[in-house]
């Protein structure tokens, strides 16, 4: 940062103020993307098709932001895709754990607040509490969000389209042969992708709730 010129660096000031102030807005299509595809609509792959749009409206939004990182734009190969892969995992891995270190760091704090004496707390209003930020960890705890939504988002991403494939091979299979049954070998790997991706997107759940604002006197 130290080598970026003033008008570059308040161009990046305005872009994170943008997003701390309308990330949460612009991930409605992420979580509409989600509850799209987890729907028991009848037409599946048209399910598909829809939380595909809107998984695209979210990551374009991140994109104009110059937050989905480079390597996620890009792939050349098998090799550039498993390496996406296990560099994506890395990031996951990194956002997950910094949220919770933001979290648990913000409950000491707030133990250690209310360990101190009433009359320092007392006086001040709910409103008080929330006009007063600590901007940077609001901002980090932000950004974090959103890292972990990309990652996220990427993979589902790529789950959906593969599934839309598969069963789109296999209606025109259906339409071409007369309407075969759908093998039950087929049905159980689709099944069970899906069931997977949903325990793992359960058991990360809790990280994708943006951090309520962190103030100074919560930190206090």
């Amino acid at each position: 940062m130290e080598d970026m010129s003033l008008p570059t660096l308040l161009e990046q000031a305005h872009r994170i103020h943008l997003l701390a102030t309308d990330s949460a807005v612009h991930k409605v299509p992420f979580y509409i993307a989600e509850l799209i595809e987890k729907s028991g609509h009848d037409d599946r792959i048209e399910n598909l098709k829809v939380s595909q749009s809107k998984i695209k409206e979210f990551l374009a939004f991140c994109d104009a932001m110059e937050l989905v990182p480079e390597d996620e734009l890009e792939t050349h190969s098998v090799v550039d895709r498993r390496a996406k892969k296990i560099a994506r995992f890395k990031r996951q891995h990194a956002a997950e754990s910094k949220l919770l270190e933001l979290k648990e760091r913000k409950e000491r704090r707030g133990r250690s607040t209310k360990a101190a004496s009433p009359l320092s707390t007392s006086t001040l209003s709910p409103r008080d509490d929330d006009d007063v930020l600590d901007d940077d960890e609001e901002r980090e705890a932000w950004l974090t969000t959103i890292s972990l939504a990309i990652c996220k988002a990427l993979d589902l991403i790529e789950m959906l389209k593969k599934e839309e494939e598969m069963l789109s091979a296999i209606k025109e299979n259906q339409a071409q042969e007369g309407g075969i049954e759908i093998s039950e070998a087929i049905l159980e790997e689709r099944a069970k992708t899906v069931q997977d991706w949903h325990r793992n997107a359960a058991a990360r759940a809790r990280y994708m709730k943006p951090a309520t604002p962190i103030t100074c006197a919560t930190f206090a």
